[in-house]
């Protein structure tokens, strides 16, 4: 099970009681959004984890939270999937997280600024990247230039103003690590 923006429930407010324990300073409420997403973020940038703003299995067990976070669940508010409805064709919004295999619900879509889509994408890149790079495969030529166009794309300045959710620092971690992998790949 992991736990991001548009969850609820106990979990969530374990999580937020936990991260208080640890020093945040955050309302213990049992939904999940962009203050709890930030502490996160603190949280697994201070531990040297991946910093995605997710409690997944990595991130609770280093907060010491290891009940129910091995094991996938469904979404909060659904049914397991298999009394779940057949799902529909998702909206063009809606994409797939690969840190957590699950889809981000246009509710969560939403939620993300443009900043953070972008590094979402870039995450995305730099993981399938890394999966033909461990598997000793040669990266396909469209996804090359899929990562290029990315990389090309995150060829932005960064503001050089105070960051306190992180976004920006988020941003510029995702964007140097696509651009390492593709010097690697390119052989320079």
């Amino acid at each position: 099970m992991s736990i991001r923006i548009g969850s609820r429930g106990a979990p969530v407010t374990a999580a937020q009681t936990r991260l208080n324990e640890l020093g945040s300073h955050i309302r213990v409420d049992g939904r999940y959004g962009r203050e709890t997403a930030t502490a996160v973020r603190e949280f697994q940038r201070s531990h040297r984890l991946q910093v995605d703003g997710v409690v997944g299995r990595e991130t609770a067990r280093a907060m010491g939270l290891t009940d129910g976070f091995d094991a996938p669940a469904a979404p909060s508010g659904r049914s397991s999937r298999s009394h779940a409805a057949p799902a529909a064709t998702p909206p063009p919004a809606t994409t797939i997280d690969p840190r957590r295999g699950a889809l981000i619900t246009p509710a969560e879509h939403r939620e993300l600024t443009p900043i953070e889509q972008t590094t979402l994408a870039a995450n995305r890149m730099n993981a399938r990247l890394d999966g033909y790079t461990q598997r000793g495969e040669p990266v396909p030529p469209e996804e090359l230039t899929r990562a290029h166009r990315l990389s090309e794309l995150m060829a932005i300045p960064l503001p050089l103003t105070a960051d306190p959710t992180g976004e920006v620092n988020d941003f510029a971690v995702a964007r140097g690590g696509l651009q390492d992998r593709l010097r690697a790949i390119d052989g320079h």
